[in-house]
């Protein structure tokens, strides 16, 4: 009697610690990014205000197809910005397969800034 009782409680303590690591590993499905826009012929921070940026990921550092990409309109302090991409256009968890993602970003009209930067995980809370 007493061993189905601890194989009882056994299997419900398996079944829960399956059951939380399943919600641990879940990531949130947005990208936090952080950059210092500057001007390209003198290097200073850009103009304080809004500017369009298209934000794009690649499965390579140059050339391809975009995997994915959304448009925001961001405010700019000093050169610096902060967005969550995934906002506008959810990221897909799939996109993140363990290949490596390359992150374009375009301001404007201009063409798309170089290098692109890789994404890599970092841990979250």
């Amino acid at each position: 009697m007493i061993r189905k009782i601890y194989l009882s409680v056994f299997c419900l303590q398996i079944v829960l610690l399956l059951s939380n690591m399943q919600l641990c590993a879940q990531a949130p499905q947005l990208v936090n990014y952080q950059a210092l826009l500057t001007d390209q012929t003198t290097g200073l921070p850009v103009a304080d205000g809004e500017y369009t940026v298209t934000f794009s990921i690649y499965d390579m550092a140059t050339g391809g197809i975009p995997l994915w990409a959304e448009t925001q309109t961001v405010q700019i302090t000093n050169g610096v910005y902060s967005v969550i991409l995934g906002n506008v256009n959810p990221v897909d968890a799939a996109l993140f397969s363990g290949s490596e993602r390359y992150l374009g970003i375009t301001v404007g009209a201009d063409p798309e800034m170089t290098p692109r930067k890789q994404i890599v995980s970092v841990p979250y809370a």
